[in-house]
């Protein structure tokens, strides 16, 4: 059998969570899937389907516990993607406790409940990942440091010689004044899009991130603390994008091959009753965001990609469905290329 070719791999957990609701009468949802490797690579998988793109050119290695549920596990192979197994029979699978403040599903805390199991360089050696198109990581500043040089020399090892494209999104609680500099690092000399949210950008500013009374936010402060790390120069050749993930209220890009920083309106309007949940939303934007820029090679367009994974994503608690029609794929029931496509037209009505 060929090796597949690998488009997006992840060093992102699997994680079971325990979800708690304000509302008593609702019970708590046990091993609920979630973490940052299961949605992004959901956003790219979605893309991952029919001619040209197979489910198998998106990788990933899992760390589970003698505790992971088989059906769970069921449910990930049933993707189609490549996806490395370590079973950690001495460990407990990566776990946390989501708990939700009010019945909008709006305000959340999250916590681990068990030490995390993170993937490390090492885990792709010797699978089909190691030779990646690009990776995806969600960590502090010091996995940065750590982990992609030791990407880099694996790879070099098995005679890969093209540089990945690396996006990193920062570890929340790091998002700090204390570690700006570290982070200030990361971005210039190691990763291609670097893609904080909009508050840990303000956190890690020191400035507050509160939306005015009308719901707006100032897209001009976020623009200034983005301008900070494009002049400073992103990635190796410094051409790197920073891509601001803000929610309801769109995303923001900016890079050094642009005038001027770029907002895109997400694909569900604010209010919209289509929305329920945005946990992983942000993870499969990125994913989905990749595959469209290695396809089109333009950011502008791969936002698209990201806005449709995420719209997916946000319908309901936890990963969209996956069904099959007359060799179709439908994701929640509808399919992606088509959403797509509407999200495109939007684009050229409104641009800017």
């Amino acid at each position: 059998m060929a090796t597949p070719r690998i488009l997006f791999a992840t060093f992102g957990k699997v994680i079971l969570d325990d979800i708690y609701f304000q509302d008593d009468s609702n019970d708590p949802i046990h091993n609920a899937i979630g973490g940052s490797g299961t949605y992004s690579t959901i956003g790219a998988r979605l893309f991952c389907s029919g001619p040209g793109s197979r489910p198998s050119a998106v990788g990933w290695v899992i760390r589970v516990g003698a505790d992971f549920p088989a059906a769970t596990l069921d449910k990930l192979k049933s993707w189609g993607t490549t996806m490395r197994v370590i079973n950690e029979t001495a460990s407990e699978t990566s776990r946390g406790c989501l708990q939700y403040g009010d019945i909008t599903l709006g305000s959340k805390m999250f916590k681990y409940t068990t030490p995390p199991l993170w993937t490390l360089p090492e885990h792709f050696a010797n699978t089909p990942c190691l030779s990646s198109a690009a990776f995806h990581f969600l960590a502090p500043p010091r996995h940065g440091f750590r982990d992609i040089p030791k990407l880099f020399a694996l790879r070099r090892e098995a005679g890969i010689a093209e540089r990945p494209l690396m996006i990193w999104e920062p570890q929340p609680s790091t998002c700090t004044p204390r570690f700006f500099h570290p982070h200030f690092k990361v971005v210039s000399s190691l990763v291609d899009i670097f893609s904080p949210n909009h508050m840990e950008l303000a956190d890690l500013f020191g400035c507050a991130s509160n939306s005015a009374e009308d719901g707006t936010i100032d897209k001009g402060a976020y623009e200034s603390m983005a301008k900070r790390f494009v002049e400073k120069g992103i990635g190796e050749s410094g051409d790197g994008w920073i891509v601001l993930r803000a929610g309801e209220h769109g995303c923001m890009i900016y890079g050094r091959k642009m005038d001027t920083p770029r907002w895109f309106a997400p694909y569900y309007e604010k209010g919209s009753v289509k929305v329920v949940d945005s946990i992983g939303a942000g993870n499969a934007f990125l994913g989905a965001l990749t595959i469209g820029l290695l396809e089109t090679g333009d950011m502008l367009e791969a936002v698209a990609y990201g806005a449709v994974a995420a719209s997916y994503v946000i319908e309901q608690l936890g990963v969209p469905e996956l069904t099959v029609q007359a060799g179709r794929e439908l994701w929640n029931g509808k399919n992606v290329r088509e959403r797509l496509e509407v999200y495109e037209a939007r684009m050229r009505d409104s641009p800017g």
